[in-house]
C-alpha cells in the first residue's frame, strides 16, 4: 500500500523502462514521486503515459549513460521541467543478453562496454545531477548494485566485477566532502538472484541452477522484482534519513551480507 512517502519529490531513473527500473519507476511514482523515466534502448515515453494513466506525474526520454553529453542533458531536462533533482536511483546497467563465460573467453570489448555502461554510467551519472543537489542542500542517490559479488560462484566476471566496484564508489562518493557537507546521502541496493527477464534468459534454461540458487538461499523461493520495492522506497524516503555510504542486501540471505 502506497503511503505517499516520497510525495513532491523529483525521482531519476536511468534504465527505467524494461526490467527492474521498470518496476521501480511504478512503485516511486506509486509513493507519489514525479518521475524521470531514462533508457538507452527501450522507449521511455510508454512508461511515462503509464504512470500517468494512473494518476501519477512522469516524463520519460532517451538517455545513454556512457555518454556525458547525455547525462548532462538529462539533469538539465529534468530541472527545466520540474525545478528540482531530490533522488537518483543509478540502476541502468548491462546483464541481460550476457552469457555465462569462462575467464579465458571473456571478450575484451564486450568487457570495456560492460565495465563502462555500469561504472562510468553512474559516475556520469551522479556528476551531472549533483550540482543541483547542492543547490538545494539535499539529494538522495541510490546506487543499484547487487549480493551477486559476494557469491562468485556464476562465469560472469565482468559483471560480477561492476557490481563489487559500484560499491566502492557508493562508499567513497557517500564519504566525498562534495556530497556529505551538501546533504547528499549515498547508498545502494544489493538485490540478489531477482527473477526477472534478464535472469531467466541468461540462467533460466540451465538445469539446476535455480534449484541451487533457491537451496543456498535462507528464503526458498523465488526473488522478484516486486520484492525490492519496500527496500528502494526505504532508501528513496526520509525513513532511512540517518543513512550513508551503506549498502543494503535484498537477496533472500543468499550472501548473507
Amino acid at each position: 500500500m502506497a503511503l505517499n512517502r516520497l510525495k513532491g519529490k523529483v525521482a531519476i531513473v536511468t534504465g527505467g523502462a524494461k526490467g527492474l527500473g521498470y518496476t521501480f519507476s511504478h512503485a516511486l511514482a506509486a509513493e507519489g514521486a514525479k518521475v524521470v523515466v531514462c533508457g538507452a534502448h527501450t522507449p521511455c515515453e510508454p512508461v511515462a503515459e503509464e504512470i500517468k494513466k494512473k494518476g501519477g506525474d512522469a516524463i520519460g526520454f532517451k538517455v545513454d549513460v556512457t555518454k556525458e553529453e547525455d547525462t548532462q542533458m538529462m539533469a538539465k531536462k529534468v530541472v527545466e521541467k520540474f525545478g528540482r533533482i531530490d533522488i537518483l536511483v543509478n540502476n541502468a546497467a548491462i546483464f541481460g543478453g550476457l552469457k555465462l563465460t569462462p575467464f579465458l573467453d571473456v571478450d575484451t570489448a564486450l568487457w570495456r562496454k560492460v565495465i563502462d555502461t555500469n561504472i562510468t554510467g553512474m559516475f556520469l551519472c551522479c556528476k551531472a545531477v549533483i550540482p543541483q543537489m547542492i543547490k538545494q542542500k539535499k539529494g538522495n542517490i541510490v546506487n543499484i548494485s547487487s549480493t551477486i559479488w559476494l557469491y562468485p560462484k556464476i562465469p560472469l566476471i565482468h559483471y560480477i566485477t561492476t557490481k563489487a566496484a559500484e560499491i566502492g564508489f557508493t562508499r567513497c562518493l557517500a564519504g566525498d566532502p562534495t556530497t556529505n557537507q551538501n546533504g547528499i546521502r549515498v547508498n545502494a541496493l544489493m538485490p540478489g538472484g531477482t527473477w526477472d527477464e534478464a535472469t531467466i534468459g541468461i540462467l533460466g534454461g540451465i538445469p539446476g541452477v535455480e534449484e541451487q540458487l533457491l537451496r543456498e538461499q535462507n528464503i526458498h523461493r523465488r526473488e522478484m522484482p516486486e520484492d525490492l520495492v519496500g527496500p528502494l522506497i526505504f532508501l528513496c524516503s526520509d525513513e532511512s534519513a540517518i543513512m550513508s555510504g551503506n549498502a543494503l542486501a535484498a537477496d533472500a540471505g543468499l550472501a548473507v551480507w
